[in-house]
């Protein structure tokens, strides 16, 4: 067989198999749309029997969407809470954005498509606002990825929500708040959701703070520099470089931080680890209290608002050196855990009952 007749044969595989991932697409999506249908009808379902239940309490009429959810749930093998949202976003995709759904189940968009026009058109008030704003997302939806649809797909209900950017921010704010996650090795992970303004000057002011630390750092290296270079030509000896004259500092004083032959420290973190130290180091104290001491500031004695704070922390820091070692599991609100997240929740508790 000779070059040209390889690729003809390797380009008819090719349309061959395009045509095929095409063809699973298109099943893939159908199911994938027939199961949001089946999930919309439970809902309505379920509805329907709390809508019967007029005279019972709040808790009682939470019942019929929970049971459906848990029976659901067992099935699919995922949990109830999981279930119950996507019996939500079911029934609002297939009675709220029915254009949408419609598209989806003929494969001409997927299912990435259909969350991201439901999730950008949540907020339009009436059915007239939706159609309008379906029928323009869609025709771009068809033609590009998921992901480029979401600017697109904001922009479009931005201009046919008649509510004002004041009424809708009025209504976000109110969704403000704080998380934290577990994540490995000791780490956390803290979440915020709140006004922009505010967020953005929290992040703008660590990033200040953060870049005043470095230049700091780098006036006092050049500093060192300087001062070094003096002594040499003073003594007439070539000397060794210091690490702001180009030694490896990380090699005298560990990771993030060296010292040069006079005790002089420096900075070597990043902007990110300097970011986070001073947003961990400014919540617990009424003052931020890391900074470079070639800054003329030093570590000091927080105030009465962290002092409680200081406790914990080094309770915390005491129980995960003990249970360093030990990965064993146990339990913590029945959430199994191994043993030292078990000893970051008890030293907590503690910290708090002081």
């Amino acid at each position: 067989m000779s070059d040209d007749e390889q690729r003809e044969a390797d380009a008819f595989r090719t349309r061959a198999l395009v045509a095929e991932a095409r063809r699973l697409r298109v099943v893939i999506a159908a199911a994938e749309a027939d199961l949001a249908r089946t999930h919309a009808d439970a809902y309505e379902l379920a509805q329907e029997q709390t809508a019967r239940l007029r005279d019972a309490s709040m808790r009682e009429r939470e019942m019929p969407l929970r049971s459906m959810a848990a029976e659901l749930a067992v099935d699919a093998r995922v949990s109830d809470r999981t279930l119950q949202s996507q019996l939500f976003e079911a029934h609002r995709t297939v009675t709220q954005f029915a254009a949408s759904w419609e598209a989806w189940r003929e494969g001409q968009v997927s299912r990435a498509h259909v969350r991201v026009i439901v999730d950008a058109g949540a907020d339009l008030p009436d059915d007239e606002a939706r159609a309008a704003y379906e029928a323009e997302v869609l025709a771009y939806a068809e033609k590009t990825s998921a992901g480029r649809v979401r600017s697109f797909a904001e922009q479009v209900a931005e201009k046919h929500n008649p509510k004002t950017m004041q009424e809708r921010h009025d209504e976000a704010v109110r969704d403000r708040r704080v998380w934290v996650e577990d994540l490995r090795d000791g780490m956390s992970m803290l979440g915020v959701i709140g006004p922009s303004v505010e967020v953005h000057g929290v992040h703008d002011r660590l990033t200040r703070q953060g870049k005043a630390i470095k230049a700091a750092d780098r006036a006092a290296r050049r500093e060192a520099a300087e001062r070094d270079a003096e002594q040499r030509d003073a003594s007439g000896e070539p000397g060794e470089p210091t690490a702001a004259a180009g030694g490896d500092a990380a090699d005298v004083g560990g990771a993030d931080c060296g010292e040069t032959s006079d005790s002089v420290w420096f900075d070597e973190r990043t902007l990110d680890q300097i970011r986070t130290d001073v947003l961990l180091d400014m919540y617990p104290v009424p003052v931020p209290r890391l900074s470079t001491p070639s800054a003329g500031l030093r570590l000091g004695s927080p105030g009465r608002l962290g002092s409680g704070w200081e406790d914990r922390r080094r309770q915390c820091r005491g129980v995960l050196q003990e249970a360093s070692h030990d990965e064993t599991s146990g339990r913590v609100d029945g959430r199994a855990r191994t043993r030292r997240k078990v000893a970051v929740h008890r030293a907590l508790r503690v910290g708090i009952r002081r």
